[in-house]
């Protein structure tokens, strides 16, 4: 009765994480608002690419989790990864072709195409 009062530490998380893959679950409940809201305020605006980068947020922390040392503090290796991954997201993202979207872009992208077709 006492175990269902108290909270588990994040490094009983992790063990638990290690021994049995579907308490991994226990990480992601405890640490997705905190990292939603830490993608947005370092300057993810999209909701839906706020959720990629959560998403692949938590596959690194899996993927690595035997890696992770339970001498240092959870909080500041899984943070570390969120920074990491908003700021890859960002750097994939601005090197990215953007679409043509608009009549004036489009007539833009045309005389382009036609200028270099004749050089």
């Amino acid at each position: 009765m006492d175990d269902l009062k108290t909270e588990k530490t994040d490094q009983m998380l992790v063990r638990d994480a290690l021994a049995k893959a579907d308490a991994f679950s226990a990480i992601v409940y405890r640490y997705q608002a905190a990292l939603k809201r830490y993608c947005i305020r370092i300057g993810c605006k999209s909701g839906d690419d706020v959720e990629d980068i959560l998403q692949n947020i938590f596959i690194k922390v899996y993927l690595n989790l035997n890696d992770y040392d339970e001498r240092l503090k959870f909080s500041s290796w899984i943070y570390r990864i969120a920074h990491n991954e908003t700021i890859d997201f960002f750097r994939k993202k601005s090197v990215r072709p953007m679409p043509v979207s608009t009549e004036e872009e489009l007539k833009l992208f045309e005389e382009l195409v036609d200028e270099d077709h004749f050089l």
